[in-house]
This record gives C-alpha cells, sequence and structure tokens, in this order.
C-alpha cells in the first residue's frame, strides 16, 4: 500500500499595505489591486514602472516638463516664486486689473509697456502717486508733452497795492496793522490791472472776487454796503481799440461786523468774465472801482486784494 505524503501548503495573503515603502507591487494584465504603496513606493505594471501618460486623468496633472494652461485658481502663497526662478517676461492678457499690497520693481531698463497704445496708472483711493528717480535721475519723457485728463481750479491773488492807480483819482495807500490796502472815493478813484491769461488755463469763465473791508474806525458800520464795478477788455494785439468795446460788471456786498475798532475782510460773490470774451494768450485789461450802491454806502471802502479763479489742466504742457 501506497503511502502518500502530505505536506501542509501554506497560503499567505500579503495585502498592500503590508509591503511597506520602497516596495515593488508587480501587478500582471487583468489583476486588479487595492493599497498604498506609501510616499517612496514605484507601482511596476509588467515590471515597467508606470508612466503619467497611463493615467485616466492625465489631463488634470501638472507636467514639469511641458506646457500648461493653468484653467482653476493657482495659489501659491506657501512656495511663491522666487525672483530667479522667472527668467522670460510675464504675459497678461484678458485682464481688466493687475492688483497687489506691495510693490512691482523693474530693473535695470525693464519698462512697463501697455499694448496696444494706451493705459493708466492710478491710485484707488485718496493719495499721491510718485515718480521718484531717487538720487540725481530724472523723469524722462519720451513725448513733447505730458498731459492729464484733469482739470483743478486755480486761484490767482493779486494784492491791491499792486495794481496800477489812476493818475488823475489814485486811490489812497494805507496800511491796518500789516495789510495795505486802497482805499477808494465812492464814484472817483479807479485802479488798473492787466492779466495775460495763463498757460495752463483750460477752459471755461473766470470769476473775479474782491477782498476789502472798511477804512475808518471808531463807529458801528454794521448793515452798510459797498458796491465794486469792474470793466474789463480782452485784446489780442490785432483790431481791438482800447478806447472803448469794454465790458461792465459789478457786484454789492455789506459790512457786517458790529465793532466799532476791527476792520474785518469780507470777499464778494464772483463777477464773471464769460469765457466767449477771450481767448487763450489774450491780455485782459481790468479797471476797479467802487460806486454809489444800493442802501446806506459805506464811506471809502479798502480794498485789500482780487482774487481770479479760473479751470487749469491738472499737469501742464
Amino acid at each position: 500500500m501506497k503511502k502518500l505524503l502530505v505536506l501542509p501548503i501554506i497560503i499567505c495573503l500579503l495585502t498592500i499595505d503590508q509591503i511597506g515603502l520602497g516596495a515593488y507591487v508587480n501587478v500582471g494584465p487583468t489583476t486588479d489591486f487595492q493599497g498604498d504603496v506609501g510616499t517612496t513606493g514605484v507601482y511596476k505594471v509588467n515590471g515597467s514602472q508606470i508612466s503619467s501618460d497611463d493615467l485616466s486623468d492625465v489631463a488634470s496633472i501638472a507636467m514639469l516638463d511641458e506646457a500648461k494652461t493653468i484653467t482653476a485658481n493657482w495659489v501659491n502663497t506657501a512656495y511663491p516664486w522666487a525672483d530667479d526662478e522667472v527668467s522670460d517676461d510675464i504675459t497678461i492678457d484678458n485682464t481688466t486689473s493687475i492688483t497687489t499690497t506691495g510693490s512691482v520693481t523693474a530693473g535695470g531698463t525693464s519698462l512697463i509697456t501697455f499694448t496696444p497704445a494706451g493705459g493708466t496708472i492710478a491710485t484707488t483711493a485718496n493719495g499721491d502717486l510718485t515718480l521718484d528717480p531717487n538720487g540725481s535721475g530724472n523723469i524722462v519723457l519720451s513725448s513733447a508733452k505730458l498731459t492729464s485728463p484733469a482739470t483743478i481750479t486755480r486761484h490767482y491773488v493779486v494784492g491791491a497795492c499792486e495794481l496800477g492807480k489812476n493818475p488823475t483819482n489814485p486811490p489812497a495807500v494805507d496800511v491796518y496793522g500789516i495789510t495795505q490796502v486802497l482805499e477808494f472815493t465812492v464814484d472817483t478813484d479807479l485802479a488798473y490791472y492787466k492779466l495775460c491769461i495763463p498757460e495752463d488755463y483750460a477752459s471755461g469763465d473766470l470769476s473775479i472776487y474782491i477782498h476789502w473791508t472798511r477804512s475808518a474806525t471808531g463807529s458801528d458800520e454794521s448793515g452798510k454796503t459797498v458796491k465794486w464795478q469792474l470793466k474789463y477788455l480782452a485784446i489780442n494785439g490785432t483790431s481791438e481799440n482800447c478806447n472803448s468795446e469794454e465790458s461792465t460788471l459789478s457786484v454789492q456786498d455789506t459790512y457786517d461786523s458790529t465793532s466799532t475798532t476791527e476792520q474785518i475782510v469780507y470777499k464778494t460773490d464772483s463777477m464773471t468774465i464769460p469765457a466767449a470774451s477771450f481767448s487763450a494768450g489774450d491780455i485782459l485789461i481790468l479797471e476797479l472801482g467802487a460806486i454809489t450802491p444800493t442802501g446806506t454806502a459805506l464811506s471809502e471802502p479798502a480794498m485789500v486784494a482780487i482774487c481770479i479763479e479760473y479751470i487749469a489742466d491738472q499737469v501742464a504742457q
């Protein structure tokens, strides 16, 4: 009788988890498995390491050796690019703005270029936008003109004693404290000024204001009135007749202070010289005097200054 030697067959089943780090996992053509190889493990199929091209989601995996288009947000705050990691130009298309809370630095002879022509560098809140060449460097304009779409109101102030005085009936010069004034006899004294329309004049009317006070103290003159008259003529050196053709404006104001010792300075409402009556480069001849007002007149009103307001280009040529 034959004896059969039965040897036990020990079947060892190892899960992928039990292979450990650094192990190879060989999978046959039809074999499926699940498990983790680990951070240093290598996947192989029939002895060959799996290529990323064999993965079903290869289209969404970033490849370091291929050009890729980023279609979702790329958050790289933990490991931002270093300066020397970007060697070529960065082109940003189809965006409305680049926003940064830090600074943008261009080294060497680098430029910030707008394509197509035109573009804006601006602040989004009140504050200065500074072009600082540092040291002895210059800010150089490659075009003939630096312009700005913005305009501002400029105030051109002329002290009363800078005015020319009428040779026959000149206003008297006086000083109140440290304030030099011209004292006008009503309907008699006259003063003059020639204004060249400023180079930065942009458009619009000119507004003329008179700063004035009373010439006498010792009594309450509240409620008394003064009326200032302005005659003007724009000349450009071609056809104007300086003996006629002038236009006349006037403005009335009231002395309100009840003090018997103070000389309060007031500012009138504006007298408007319309833009249609002059052109850039013209000279405006102004004649000023005090005339009889409505109500009780203030005797010998004193002119402190005239203020001329106009709309100017923010950045002049």
